[in-house]
C-alpha cells in the first residue's frame, strides 16, 4: 500500500527538480546563397518529397546492385587494385614477355586440340605428361 507524501516534501522536490525548457522551433537553416542575397526559399522552390524519395530509393537500389556484383567490395577499391596491377605490369617488360610466351603456347595447344577434334573426331583433351601420374593413385 502506498503512503501519501506530505505536501511540504512534494513542494520542495518540485522546486529542486531542474526546469525543462520546451524546444525552440526554428526555421530551417538558410543556404549560403540565401544568406548572401537575403532571398527567401518559397515552398514551390523546394524539391518535392516524391522526387527526393524517388532519388533516395533509386540510389539505394543501385548501391545494392553494385554490392551484389562486387561482393560487397568498394568499386573504387577494385579499380585501384586493378590500376595498381596494370601499372606494375607496365613497368615489368620481362613479365610481359613471359605472359606473351605462355599465351602463345596455350594458343598452339588449343589449336592442336581443335585440329585433333575436327580431323580425328576426338573429344577428350590430351593430358600433359607432367600431370599424367597425378590421379593414378587409388587411395
Amino acid at each position: 500500500m502506498l503512503k501519501e507524501v506530505p505536501r511540504e516534501i512534494a513542494a520542495s522536490a518540485a522546486e529542486a527538480a531542474p526546469k525543462v525548457q520546451p524546444p525552440i522551433m526554428r526555421s530551417p537553416p538558410k543556404s549560403p546563397v540565401q544568406e548572401a542575397t537575403g532571398a527567401v526559399l518559397r515552398p514551390e522552390d523546394r524539391d518535392s518529397y516524391s522526387v527526393t524519395a524517388m532519388g533516395e530509393v533509386t540510389d539505394r537500389a543501385l548501391h545494392v546492385a553494385i554490392a551484389r556484383f562486387t561482393g560487397g567490395l568498394s568499386p573504387s577499391a577494385i579499380g585501384a587494385a586493378y590500376l595498381d596491377w596494370a601499372v606494375h605490369l607496365a613497368a615489368a617488360p620481362g613479365k610481359q614477355w613471359q605472359l606473351v610466351d605462355k599465351a602463345v603456347r596455350k594458343a598452339i595447344r588449343f589449336a592442336s586440340y581443335a585440329h585433333h577434334c575436327v580431323l580425328e573426331g576426338g573429344t577428350s583433351f590430351p593430358i600433359p605428361e607432367a600431370a599424367a601420374g597425378r590421379c593414378t593413385n587409388p587411395a
